[in-house]
């Protein structure tokens, strides 16, 4: 499914909680396929959670810094989103 203009993907969950002190977003980071079926893919498992009416507290990714963009651009406006370089992950802070 292409959404955000980038490829989300994650998990689909019939009801997210109401309420997540801390999320944790590990898994592959690279896409597979040849130059007719690479996308960009971003977890978006973050995304549905916030969207779904979830009181994400803090969230933090494994090496997923490629999310970072689309994060500040879908969330930014009610999460601080900070690229930590040393350890190429994001971490994602409720304003």
């Amino acid at each position: 499914m292409d959404r955000w203009g980038s490829r989300g993907l994650s998990y689909i969950l019939e009801e997210y909680h109401k309420s997540v002190d801390f999320a944790y977003i590990d898994g592959p980071t690279r896409t597979r396929g040849d130059e007719n079926t690479q996308n960009f893919w971003i977890s978006s498992s973050i995304i549905d959670l916030i969207n779904s009416g979830c009181d994400l507290q803090f969230a933090l990714t494994d090496h997923r810094y490629n999310n970072y963009i689309p994060y500040k651009d879908l969330i930014g406006d009610r999460y601080d989103i900070s690229y930590i370089k040393k350890y190429r992950t994001i971490e994602i802070h409720k304003k």
